[in-house]
């Protein structure tokens, strides 16, 4: 294990973990090549526990429950309380704990306040606490706060917390860098006693909270003079005159303000200010060549996401690419007026394109992906999701020129078996692919899509005992695009 690797919280009671350790000093060191070690201090020359290495011993420990960790490890031996307090520091991930059991833990009442401070007093010196999709409330907030002081990064993701709760957290982990409130009922006094106590913050999200205003974009910009990333999205009560307050973050360098009131001529406006703006997402319906030349100008962008803006055109994506050419990220959904005219500009002018978007281009052909593929060689990761005059042709194109190729997304597309066939012999790297509503793809290929097991989206006909057996789809996922503010 690193000295920074997440462990995920145990789900199996103390008495498992407690016969696992029996079990483990009784049956399996005496088993395995431990076992009979000339030289060895036992009574009958085998291996005991304290012949395993550290990291080995620090696993075995992670999965007692804390109680004993902290009381009784310590007591042992100098090994063993040096290896307790690293446990202690380890980063506490509880977004992936069963939901049956977190209904347990996240309770508001009593005895899940009391469980949970059990949990975070056996981490006191954890700089990560990450929790999605909880109910526990401000109280739990408190606990957590109370608990755990030495907190730098804290991710509370779909929570019912609000700004009683992170005015709270702010005064007691003052060293705060990275806040991710996504979904949460934050409003700005939330927002401003983080500003306020937490001067050291670099990243925060608040996605989704809806609640927020150019009140809280303002604390933010003049509390924390070091942020790098701040997302907005869906944060709808943010206008153009909070986006303008940005320009004195001369550290900024990853903006999203899509499904914001944000408008072209406030864009503008902060473009002109001076920036060093590497990745932005934005989502306005109609955007000059006067814009995104100055944009730009301004920055050196290698992430850009232009989300459902309908009037973009080929000059538009020409302009782009003329004064973008480090990008590695595009994103243009739902800019149904684009061509290959585009494709081609961006495969001229972008080589270093690693990921890109198309999502729902009506008008894109095949002729446009081997324009792209010819030119953008390093293309890991592609979504052509409903763009419906693809086929085969520019499957293969594709395939052919981005041999790196890891996920792709050809729904709702004319693709067939053959070039599915022709997609997984030439991209061996693949390992994630979305082939939803293509009518070309027969039951035939199901055998071809079982190496991708649960990373692949599809909706084919299934024969009739494999409809029995599973009614629904018979895997799911999707194609993840990774992207620093997302």
């Amino acid at each position: 294990h690193g000295a920074g690797e997440v462990f995920p919280f145990r789900r199996h009671s103390p008495e498992f973990y407690l016969s696992l350790r029996q079990s483990l000093e009784a049956d399996w060191i005496e088993d395995h090549h431990y076992a009979a070690v000339p030289g060895m201090d036992g009574a009958d020359g085998t291996a005991t526990i304290d012949y395993l290495p550290d990291e080995l011993l620090f696993v075995v420990f992670y999965l007692l429950d804390p109680r004993t960790t902290l009381t009784i490890l310590p007591r042992t031996c100098n090994r063993w309380r040096t290896l307790s307090r690293k446990l202690a520091a380890l980063p506490l991930d509880l977004r992936f704990v069963q939901p049956r059991q977190r209904l347990r833990w996240a309770s508001a009442e009593p005895a899940g306040l009391q469980m949970l401070s059990d949990l975070v007093s056996f981490y006191p010196k954890t700089p990560t606490f990450q929790i999605a999709d909880w109910k526990f409330g401000d109280a739990g907030m408190h606990v957590v706060a109370a608990g755990c002081s030495e907190l730098r990064t804290l991710s509370v993701v779909n929570t019912d917390i609000s700004d009683a709760g992170v005015a709270g957290l702010a005064l007691r982990c003052a060293h705060l860098t990275t806040v991710d409130l996504s979904w949460c009922d934050v409003s700005d006094p939330g927002v401003v006693a983080l500003s306020e106590h937490c001067y050291r913050i670099r990243s925060v999200v608040l996605e989704g909270c809806t609640s927020v205003t150019d009140i809280s974009v303002a604390a933010l910009a003049s509390g924390c003079p070091d942020l790098t990333l701040l997302n907005l999205h869906c944060c709808e009560k943010v206008s153009s005159s909070g986006l303008l307050v940005l320009g004195d973050l001369k550290y900024l360098s990853t903006l999203d303000i899509r499904r914001t009131k944000v408008t072209e001529a406030g864009l503008e406006a902060f473009v002109m200010c001076g920036f060093s703006l590497s990745s932005l997402s934005l989502s306005i319906p109609r955007l000059a060549d006067a814009t995104i030349a100055a944009l730009g100008r301004h920055a050196t962008f290698t992430a850009l996401t232009l989300e459902n803006c309908r009037q973009l055109t080929d000059d538009n994506v020409v302009a782009l690419a003329q004064h973008c050419p480090k990008l590695l990220l595009l994103s243009l959904d739902l800019s149904r007026r684009i061509t290959d005219i585009s494709l081609a500009a961006l495969g001229e002018r972008c080589p270093l394109l690693e990921q890109v978007k198309f999502d729902s281009c009506f008008k894109l052909t095949d002729k446009g992906l081997e324009a792209l593929a010819s030119g953008c060689p390093r293309l890991t990761a592609v979504d052509f999701d409903g763009c419906r005059l693809v086929t085969d042709c520019g499957m293969l194109a594709m395939a052919k020129g981005c041999p790196d190729l890891s996920a792709a997304d050809f729904s709702s597309t004319l693709i067939t078996d053959n070039g599915l066939k022709s997609l997984m012999e030439l991209c061996p790297r693949l390992t994630q692919l979305n082939v939803v509503d293509c009518c070309g793809i027969a039951a035939a290929s199901i055998p071809l899509l079982a190496r991708f097991g649960p990373n692949i989206n599809h909706s084919i006909p299934l024969p009739l005992q494999i409809a029995e057996a599973r009614p629904r789809r018979v895997c799911h996922g999707v194609v993840r695009f990774s992207h620093s503010s997302d």
